[in-house]
């Protein structure tokens, strides 16, 4: 036992501080700025507003025209920033999103009926993922055949 009287030992000489870590970061950076948010949510308020006090059939009618013009447009960024197999699908529903343009005459004749200009995009969809799949089917079928390939350069020599 310890007699009560006796002075305890003297601590430890303490240890220089250890330099503290760089404090990292647990979040992600947000995805989104605050100034596009901004400009999203005005956006919506603005036709939230703009519904209430009229039909949605005007709104739906510019919907509807500015996805068959702005599609292709989309499906060409898609088609310049992927590689691969993407890539060519994304190539050849360019290709078929541009049918809105050849059935322009029906597009203008199909301006004044809502379900005749929703169901031109309907057709439009199908056609520009019909074209995108065959795309695809195309560049797979060249692929089994070795038609992306070099020509090999020692069968071509006769007699060597």
């Amino acid at each position: 036992m310890l007699n009560p009287s006796t002075p305890l030992p003297p601590p430890a000489p303490a240890s220089p501080p250890r330099a503290a870590a760089p404090a990292q970061s647990t979040r992600k950076p947000l995805q989104f700025s605050m100034r596009t948010l901004m400009i999203t949510v005005t956006i919506v308020a603005v036709s939230a507003a703009i519904l209430s006090f009229t039909s949605a059939m005007p709104l739906l009618l510019i919907g509807l025209i500015a996805l068959l013009f702005v599609g292709p447009v989309c499906l060409g960024t898609l088609a310049l920033y992927t590689r691969g197999h993407r890539q060519t699908f994304f190539l050849g529903a360019v290709a078929g999103s541009l049918s809105s343009f050849y059935l322009s005459t029906m597009l203008m004749q199909y301006s004044r009926s809502i379900p005749g200009l929703f169901s031109l995009c309907l057709v439009t969809a199908a056609v520009t993922a019909a074209c995108g799949l065959a795309a695809l089917l195309t560049r797979r079928f060249l692929e089994r055949r070795g038609w992306h390939l070099p020509p090999n350069r020692d069968d071509s020599a006769p007699g060597a």
